[in-house]
Order: C-alpha cells, then sequence, then structure tokens
C-alpha cells in the first residue's frame, strides 16, 4: 500500500470528498484516507501523480510519504511566485526568503535538499553554517 500525507482536510466530509476522488482513478484498487493523522493508503496501479493530481482537484493536497525534499529560494518575488507554480504538483517542500539575512537564518535552521540563489545569492554562500 503506497503511503501519502493529505493537507487541508478538517472534517469528515473531507476525508470522505478525498477518499471518493482517489477512488473514482482509474488503476486504484483501495483507498483509505485518515482525517487523524491527514495520511492516506492507496492500492492499485494508478500513478502517484494521478492520485495526488485527484486529491488537488477535490480541493485538498497530497504528496507520497517519505517522498518530500525541501528547497529554500531566495531572490525576488517573482522567483517565489513562478517555483512555487511549477513545484505544486510534485512532493517538494518550497521555503522562500525575501532577503540575503532571512535565507542565512532558514539555512542555520533548516536542512535542505537543494538551496536557489539570485544573482545576488553568492554573497550568501561565503557565511559560515
Amino acid at each position: 500500500m503506497e503511503q501519502y500525507n493529505v493537507t487541508g482536510m478538517s472534517c469528515a466530509a473531507c476525508s470522505a470528498r478525498v477518499e471518493k476522488a482517489v477512488s473514482s482513478v482509474e488503476g486504484v484498487t483501495t483507498c483509505s484516507v485518515s482525517l487523524l493523522t491527514n495520511s492516506m493508503g492507496v492500492e492499485g496501479s494508478a500513478s502517484p501523480e494521478s492520485i495526488i493530481s485527484a486529491v488537488e482537484k477535490a480541493g485538498y493536497g497530497a504528496s507520497r510519504k517519505g517522498a518530500e525534499k525541501s528547497v529554500s529560494a531566495a531572490g525576488d518575488e517573482a522567483l517565489y511566485t513562478q517555483l512555487k507554480s511549477l513545484l505544486k504538483s510534485t512532493m517538494v517542500k518550497v521555503d522562500t526568503a525575501s532577503s540575503g539575512d532571512e535565507a542565512i537564518a532558514k539555512c542555520r535552521e533548516n536542512k535542505y535538499d537543494v538551496i536557489l540563489l539570485d544573482q545576488h545569492g553568492w554573497e550568501i554562500m561565503r557565511v559560515p553554517m
């Protein structure tokens, strides 16, 4: 059984809506949603992308458990907007900073798999973490 994180559910009707949406995906044989743990187990041959898409079309968020990666981006607001839009349906958590100082603070507090910097970002890389 493939496990997923589900975000945005606040009541039993929400979890029922997610379960119904995913159960209707071709190739899904079993779907079980837990409101308590904000998680979902899915069996069948459906792709993770189609399952996540069904959850998103129902108005919620989803990602495969254990598959999330973290990305930090320091740059302008246009970069943030494009990056979040591009990565919306992937299993990537995007964290942004509006200044170099904020980016440095976040890098000291969190572990990131990838750090994206704008043209002035090379200055951040010279600061010891």
